[in-house]
């Protein structure tokens, strides 16, 4: 490794490249921190912490990401990107807290407490940060710490999920069969108020054809006398009946009369009982078709009804088989679940106990660093730091000033010639 020896540095003390590296992960500004060797220790330690931070909100992002993703491809840089976050963003809250002046070390002692507290007051919004940083890095690292137990927990969880997913689907099926069984029986009751009216429509169609029937009857009986008045007329002509007298005489001329007048009424019942048998037969194609059209649509709809039913039956069981087979598909919220459950058991207080602790360590490792800072007295390169912003302020309000003046003196000028 190169190292290099700092003409200000006290013997033995070297500026090597990790203590380079860790200045830098401290937010400290190296090119002024290695003119201060008393300043050294407490910027190493602190970049030392950060870095340690760095590292453990990677591995605990990976393992989070891959509990979430199943991939080790795809949670290996997301979670490095989540520890470079977490590692900026401690960077940022130890590079932005500053130390007060030296007056305060000659101040009394109400003084110090108040100077401690105008300190630590704008410093809570970091600390609540860096807890909550903390706390986020430590769980899934208490995951991966109490492994067995979490997966041991997460069985039964799964078994009272499944348990609860599969008595979800078993009251979604029965809503539905329920529902389809009272669309079933108000059909079957549409069917028999249909098969009444049918009934009754029967006893209008027989009523019809007995009296079509009977109007055939009748038309037959028409012709018949029709047919026998022409046998007499021509048996009258003939002399083969009647007055025995061939020829066309009164009495012919009479039964001629008779014959057109029983024609002409046969051919008139016989217009009229057709118009009536057709349309009585109208009627009745018309009850049956309305019949076996209604009687069609609701046998279709009974017939998808008990097709729906098996279909819900079939799925519900086709579903129920898979959760069996495959099991509840658990990530990472549910072993987060799992981990507290274990924790608040009754007889686990040890584990309890390793928790609370763990969260504690890693929480005091994020704090570490902010803790550093509050604590520790104001060094020469706070005070160098300090001397350097205020130069810089004052040389841009010299800037701004100068710049100001210019203007003014450019106007006056500019009204002084015209």
């Amino acid at each position: 490794m190169n190292r290099t020896t700092h003409a200000n540095a006290p013997p033995g003390e070297r500026i090597d490249s990790l203590m380079r590296f860790l200045w830098w992960c401290s937010g400290a500004v190296v090119s002024m921190l290695k003119d201060y060797p008393t300043e050294y220790s407490k910027y190493f330690g602190i970049g030392g912490a950060i870095f340690t931070t760095w590292l453990l909100a990677t591995i605990s992002g990976i393992y989070a990401f891959y509990t979430m993703i199943g991939s080790y491809f795809v949670a290996i840089p997301i979670g490095i990107v989540w520890g470079w976050v977490i590692f900026n963003l401690d960077r940022f809250i130890t590079s932005s807290m500053k130390k007060p002046g030296n007056e305060i070390d000659e101040a009394f002692f109400s003084e110090r407490i108040g100077a401690f507290l105008s300190e630590f007051l704008p410093a809570i919004p970091r600390i609540l940060i860096a807890v909550i940083i903390g706390y986020s890095i430590s769980i899934p690292l208490e995951l991966r710490l109490f492994e067995s137990e979490v997966l041991e927990q997460v069985k039964e969880i799964e078994k009272i999920e499944m348990q609860r997913y599969v008595e979800r689907l078993r009251q979604e099926r029965d809503k539905v069969i329920s529902s389809l069984k009272s669309e079933r029986v108000a059909l079957k009751q549409e069917e028999d108020e249909l098969r009444e009216e049918y009934g009754r429509g029967r006893e209008e169609i027989a009523r019809m054809e007995e009296r079509i029937k009977g109007l055939r009857r009748e038309l037959q009986a028409d012709l018949e006398e029709h047919a026998s008045k022409i046998t007499a007329f021509q048996a009258e002509i003939t002399g083969t009946g009647g007055t025995g007298l061939p020829g066309y005489g009164k009495v012919a001329g009479l039964k001629e009369d008779l014959m057109k007048k029983t024609g002409d009424w046969y051919q008139s019942s016989q217009d009229q009982t057709m118009k009536r048998i057709e349309s009585m037969g109208q009627r009745i194609l018309e009850i049956n078709g309305r019949h076996n059209q209604s009687a069609l649509r609701l046998d279709r709809q009974l017939t998808g009804i008990e097709t729906e039913i098996e279909k819900a039956k079939e799925a519900f069981e086709k579903e129920k088989d898979r959760v069996h087979e495959e099991g509840m598909r658990h990530g990472f919220l549910t072993q987060v679940k799992a981990l507290y459950r274990v924790s608040a058991q009754e007889g686990n207080e040890a584990i309890e106990w390793a928790h609370t602790i763990f969260v504690l360590l890693i929480i005091l490792v994020e704090l570490g660093p902010i803790i550093v800072k509050l604590l520790s007295p104001r060094g020469p390169y706070d005070a160098r730091v300090d001397r350097e912003n205020k130069l810089a302020m004052i040389g841009m309000d010299n800037d701004v000033i100068k710049e100001r003046s210019i203007a003014i003196r450019n106007r006056r000028t500019g009204k002084h010639l015209t």
